[in-house]
Formats: C-alpha cells, structure tokens, sequence
C-alpha cells in the first residue's frame, strides 16, 4: 500500500483553514447537534468532519475543481510542493489504471 497524499494532520489544518474563510460552512457544521448525531448512531465530531468535507467539495465544485486540489490551497504545503502532491496523485491514479 502506498503512502498518503497528505498526512491526517495536513487534512485537518486543510479543513480548519477552510472552515475558517467560509463563515457559512463553519455555521453549518457547528449547527450539527449531538441529537443528530445520537439519532444516526455516530460520534458528533465524526458527523461534523464529514459535515464540514461535503462543505468543501460543494465549495470545490462551485469553483469548478476537485474537492482535493481545492482542499490542497488550504494546507500548509507550498505551491512546488502542491503541484508535486498533484504530480503523485496523477501518477498513482495512471498506475492504478494501468496506463503507466
């Protein structure tokens, strides 16, 4: 199996960035209620993480991208090191469809 694109804690600080200029997202995940949550069974910040993931790639496709290269501006990676991140992922994606 191969390495993650980007560590856990690169996604999180990826998603808190975003949340963090996008006001109405971050109402939306923090208006998700523990009821919501008891009543689907799941933890209240599960629920919120995947609350505040479907924010972002709304956002990603009102911006014409994909949520991941979306969620890429957020992170703490440069823009040679986004571009490599991008580099890996088309590769992996080629070898996983024997293209390459």
């Amino acid at each position: 199996m191969s390495k993650p694109l980007l560590s856990k804690d690169q996604v999180d600080l990826g998603i808190q960035r975003f949340l963090d200029e996008d006001p109405q997202a971050r109402t939306r995940v923090e208006n998700v209620s523990q009821e919501v949550a008891d009543a689907l069974g799941v933890e209240l910040s599960e629920l919120r993480s995947l609350q505040a993931r479907e924010a972002l790639g709304v956002r990603a496709a009102e911006q014409g991208t994909e949520p991941f290269e979306y969620l890429l501006k957020f992170t703490d990676l440069t823009d040679a090191e986004r571009l490599q991140v991008l580099r890996e992922r088309d590769e992996s994606l080629a070898r996983a469809l024997g293209l390459q």
